[in-house]
């Protein structure tokens, strides 16, 4: 229940490694809803009602942002620039494209913005290391790394007899 509550917590810092685990369980998640929604809209008209479990997962998605960015000591709002600014650019792109409003310079420009601002994301988010020490957002991740196999003390302080 302790990690669940901090699934969609927006308090505190995450390191890299939290972030990638959340990431990898809430795609997965994503995933399962996804294929159960399209199996449920086949077999009844119900099936888009199920989009509603999508929720959760975006919830979860924007609280482990906010902690990562919340380690490279940055705050909330960055997370709207790398969500909404390349969502933006993009649709704008498609839109002119379609529309035939702009030349291709534009929309491509547009584009590559778009996808810019998303790999920026990705590598702010997932591969920087995070700020060292404390920082505004309280002090860093508690890193969890097993330590090497201990051996069993087998034989050590006992008379073989």
């Amino acid at each position: 229940m302790k990690r669940l509550r901090a699934l969609f917590s927006f308090e505190g810092r995450l390191d890299r490694l939290g972030y990638w685990r959340a990431q990898l369980l809430l795609g997965s998640l994503a995933a399962v809803i996804w294929a159960l929604m399209l199996f449920a809209a086949l077999a009844s008209p119900f099936g888009p009602v199920l989009a509603v479990l999508f929720a959760p997962v975006v919830i979860g998605g924007l609280a482990v942002c906010v902690r990562r960015l919340h380690d490279r000591g940055k705050g909330a709002r960055w997370l709207a620039f790398f969500w909404c600014a390349p969502l933006l650019c993009l649709t704008a792109s498609e839109l002119l494209a379609e529309w035939g409003e702009a030349n291709s310079v534009v929309i491509l420009t547009l584009a590559l913005l778009g996808i810019g601002l998303l790999i920026w994301a990705l590598v702010e988010t997932g591969f920087l290391a995070g700020s060292p020490g404390f920082n505004r957002f309280g002090p860093p991740p508690v890193r969890r790394r097993p330590g090497p196999a201990r051996e069993p003390d087998v034989g050590r302080g006992v008379a073989n007899a």
